[in-house]
């Protein structure tokens, strides 16, 4: 079906990606006590998205529910990732923390340069608090190229310790890289792999970039 211009298959199928991505990040393994609550809490955060899914969405002055279809694809995708919590979590060497304050051109290129270079991008939390708000902008995001996506997953950012975006961190083992700033990410690769702790991670990635 399409509205105004708008092709809403193709509309939900974004949708969906930006919520399971949201979704999987908040299946995060509950291994130590205080991640065990925070789990308990993602939990709930969780419980409240097929309620806000099952909202009215209003577009081009026209009204639409997301079919059942779409919902029951979101639950089944849910289930697969609280399946797998039992599982060896891979965490990813090179990660770039970004937030909904950096204005959306340098988001869109930000998600451009990462999803050629392989790299995660990761938010803090909801924007506002609010699961289809936040839906809504990772959607935007992925527009109109359709590349790369964004995370949220607040675990990450107290593990690395960070306070400050855009952030470009390269881990290898128990050691880190951290580069703060706006700096293009091949360039933050560049430096790292110059002179950093994990010059040999940041190295490996600039070779595989396409």
């Amino acid at each position: 079906m399409t509205i105004k211009g708008i092709d809403m298959l193709s509309l939900k199928l974004r949708s969906l990606q930006a919520v399971v991505l949201l979704s999987l990040a908040l299946t995060s393994n509950a291994d130590s006590l205080e991640e065990k609550r925070a789990f308990i809490d993602q939990q709930q955060a969780k419980e409240q998205i097929l309620r806000q899914l099952k909202a009215p969405l209003q577009l081009g002055g026209t009204t639409q529910t997301f079919d059942q279809l779409w919902i029951d694809q979101l639950a089944q995708k849910q289930q697969e990732a609280a399946g797998a919590q039992g599982a060896e979590k891979v965490k990813p060497d090179v990660i770039y923390f970004v937030s909904s304050s950096i204005p959306t051109e340098g988001m869109h290129k930000i998600i451009r340069d990462a999803d050629r270079l392989g790299i995660p991008v990761v938010m803090r939390g909801l924007i506002g608090n609010d699961f289809r708000r936040t839906a809504a902008y990772l959607m935007d995001l992925a527009q109109p190229e359709n590349v790369g996506g964004v995370q949220v997953d607040p675990t990450l950012f107290k593990q690395y310790g960070v306070n400050v975006v855009p952030a470009l961190v390269v881990s290898c083992g128990a050691r880190s890289d951290r580069l703060i700033g706006n700096v293009k990410l091949d360039r933050a690769l560049e430096i790292i792999a110059e002179d950093g702790e994990c010059k040999d991670v940041a190295t490996r990635y600039l070779g595989e970039r396409t």
